[in-house]
């Protein structure tokens, strides 16, 4: 493994992306309104299903190691609820190198994010890489992990700009 694998690997915070926008409103509002949202919504379970790899990932350019999520319709609900309440505070599409057809076609063009509804796929994401044999060299020396179910019931906010996250230290409870 070369160490710019390691480094590309590394980059991001284990996460779930729920949500993603361009916006110019202050990062307070956003807090406030996504506390909103999902202060009124009950906590559900996930399961974890095990490993899964999108390949050449139209978000970064690489092949992305998740972990699958299975929460019926629980987490695609509070998405669009999410999506609904920041409609109006986004600045800009997220660009992509990619057209986009059917379904991601439609979620891009009404909300700057192609990955809104049912044909979103809820994951863990664990790394991207350029090398699909790091990616598989992490799944088989983690092979004998436990997926099972687990309550969601906190959300989480980081700001985002290109490879720095800060965590904006708030967490909401469902």
């Amino acid at each position: 493994m070369c160490s710019s694998d390691l480094t590309n690997y590394a980059l991001h915070p284990v996460h779930a992306t729920v949500f993603l926008c361009n916006s110019a409103a202050d990062p307070d509002v956003i807090i406030q309104r996504i506390h909103k949202t999902i202060s009124s919504l009950p906590a559900f379970n996930i399961s974890f299903e095990g490993w899964l790899t999108f390949f050449n990932d139209a978000g970064t350019g690489k092949h992305t190691l998740t972990v699958g999520i299975n929460s019926g319709r629980e987490l695609q609900a509070l998405q669009k609820k999410i999506a609904e309440e920041l409609l109006d505070l986004i600045a800009a599409p997220i660009k992509y190198q990619v057209p986009w057809e059917g379904s991601y076609f439609d979620s891009y063009n009404k909300w700057g994010f192609p990955f809104v509804g049912t044909h979103w796929r809820p994951h863990l994401t664990v790394g991207s890489s350029a090398s699909l044999s790091l990616l598989e060299q992490i799944q088989k020396k983690n092979s004998l992990l436990s997926f099972s179910t687990v309550p969601f019931q906190n959300v989480s906010l980081f700001l985002i700009n290109g490879d720095a996250h800060r965590s904006e230290e708030h967490t909401s409870e469902l």
